[in-house]
């Protein structure tokens, strides 16, 4: 989003491919919620080898194990607003 040079630049997060990538979820706590053009939510299952799963191995957010109760603080804390009902 940075190297677009765009002022309307965003990002979108998804918490699957950040598990994943095994980068953590921390840096969510340094962005600004307006950062975020939408916040991407599915869960990782359980039993399963990270270095296995794929996109079509996603469930449903609070099948798996993804800590998405403080992803989700952490979220409301940046001040993101943007969530359609």
């Amino acid at each position: 989003m940075l190297d677009a040079n765009h002022p309307k630049g965003k990002i979108i997060p998804d918490v699957f491919h950040m598990y994943l990538t095994e980068g953590g979820f921390e840096g969510l706590k340094l962005l600004r919620g307006d950062l975020f053009a939408i916040f991407q939510f599915n869960d990782a299952p359980k039993n399963m080898n990270i270095a296995d799963m794929q996109d079509k191995h996603r469930v449903y957010p609070g099948d798996g194990i993804l800590p998405l109760p403080q992803i989700l603080k952490d979220l409301k804390a940046s001040g993101f607003q943007d969530v359609y009902r």
